[in-house]
């Protein structure tokens, strides 16, 4: 691969990968000549097959596209090595992905205060809870969020604070998706009031987070955990990152001891499934 691009876990039926930021999943209509994951895993994949045998004799490697992560997010993707396989992931795809953790550094200037546009369930102090609402996508491919079913998609994301920096009004919140819409995170994070760190589109209304967020060096965004049954031969897969450095970085500087909220258990976990 011309660009480094980790690989987690590999066998005759599926790769999963650990994507960057700032890259994308896959080409658009308007980019086909930039480098993403998928073409990155194309070109692992013929330079595999090459290596095993003559190239003249091979005919051209193909990996599938199951799913995708915006390009400004980054880590785990399961990417399939045939569409036969693809296609099982993807129609199974609710049913056999039981877990899909993600955490973010979200900005808490205005304190978690959520808006009109999502049905909220918590516990006693806030820090635990569901959001839920139905997502559209409007003319300018900006996602907007409803209380109410208003014909777009349900969208139902799990959130837990884990880490309240007073000083830098920032926290570490670990999301789990019940759904996997477009764009979910950063929606329902907006209409909670925490929007994440470094996302200029969806920001709320607060310009002074705006700004906050055009000095960010990235969006604060990750795919940390993603566990599902193999199409193939059953098997549970695990598999976790941990929570990128930098996350910790803008959580830890200037954190005042004893201001944290207690009892929060660091996230990560050991990655099952390797061969």
């Amino acid at each position: 691969m011309k660009q480094p691009l980790k690989i987690l876990f590999e066998d005759d039926h599926l790769i999963v990968v650990e994507k960057p930021e700032g890259m994308l999943s896959v080409s658009t209509s308007r980019g086909r000549d930039e480098v993403t994951v998928h073409s990155l895993l194309n070109e692992y994949a013929n330079d595999s097959r090459a290596h095993r045998g003559n190239r003249r004799n091979c005919r051209e490697a193909r990996v599938y596209i199951v799913h995708r992560l915006d390009r400004e997010t980054s880590g785990i993707m399961v990417f399939a090595k045939s569409e036969q396989v693809k296609h099982l992931l993807q129609e199974n795809w609710e049913k056999g992905v039981t877990k899909r953790g993600y955490v973010a550094v979200v900005n808490c200037s205005r304190g978690m205060v959520p808006g009109t546009k999502v049905q909220w369930v918590t516990d006693e102090d806030g820090s635990r809870g569901q959001i839920t609402s139905w997502l559209k996508e409007n003319s300018a491919y900006v996602v907007y969020s409803s209380a109410k079913d208003n014909g777009g998609q349900l969208a139902i994301t799990n959130y837990n604070l884990r880490e309240y920096n007073p000083c830098t009004k920032k926290a570490l919140m670990e999301l789990e998706l019940e759904t996997g819409r477009k764009n979910q995170i950063r929606v329902h994070m907006q209409e909670m009031g925490t929007p994440i760190y470094g996302d200029r589109k969806y920001f709320g209304e607060n310009t002074t987070t705006l700004a906050e967020n055009k000095k960010a060096r990235r969006l604060y965004l990750h795919a940390y955990a993603l566990d599902f049954i193999h199409p193939v031969t059953g098997k549970e897969m695990k598999f976790s990152t941990g929570i990128p450095r930098g996350f910790i970085t803008e959580i830890s500087a200037s954190t005042v001891p004893g201001n944290l909220p207690s009892g929060r258990k660091p996230i990560g976990r050991k990655q099952s499934g390797r061969k």
